[in-house]
């Protein structure tokens, strides 16, 4: 008996220690944006530079949104921006980041949010910055890649500013 209320007190002992250093790790931050919203897709590049998307809790499907936040010095502060001038067309698949100024961003048509895929044959978007968030441009073939009806991306991953792979439901599936 004695093993086994000592073995039980060393386990919620050690458990209590595992507890304290996990908060110790994490920490609540603020990131700048409004209170209604939370972080959907968020790609770390190490111990102080992370991208994330933020969505909105108040819309319907808790949609993403076309703002982005940034930190580069560990949580310490957030940069917010956006992404999309046409936020009407466009939902944000993911986040790819590869440092402080370089991040790529995957985009399906809205409307394959809305109807559960995409009837309009709008292709989807893989879009870049390289100036850590003020400018973002097309990279991606709106002619062939994920280009008609049924056909969107899921996401993006790129490993340095040349080489990535997208992968989506080219054909409907």
């Amino acid at each position: 008996m004695k093993k086994i209320v000592l073995t039980l007190s060393l386990f919620v002992a050690g458990m209590g220690a595992a507890f304290s250093q996990a908060s110790a790790i994490w920490s609540p931050k603020n990131i700048n944006i409004d209170t209604s919203w939370g972080v959907r897709y968020m790609s770390a590049v190490d111990a102080n530079i992370a991208w994330a998307i933020a969505y909105d809790a108040s819309t319907a499907f808790n949609r993403a949104t076309d703002t982005f936040v940034v930190t580069t010095n560990g949580g310490t502060s957030f940069m917010k921006g956006t992404f999309f001038a046409d936020t009407n067309t466009y939902s944000p698949s993911n986040i790819s980041a590869i440092n402080a100024t370089t991040a790529f961003i995957s985009a399906y048509p809205k409307v394959a949010e809305l109807a559960g895929h995409n009837t309009t044959g709008i292709s989807s978007k893989v879009i870049r910055t390289i100036n850590g968030g003020v400018n973002f441009t097309l990279i991606s073939d709106s002619l062939t890649m994920f280009n008609g009806v049924d056909n969107f991306i899921d996401w993006v991953y790129f490993w340095d500013v040349n080489n990535g792979i997208a992968m989506g439901d080219p054909n409907g599936s």
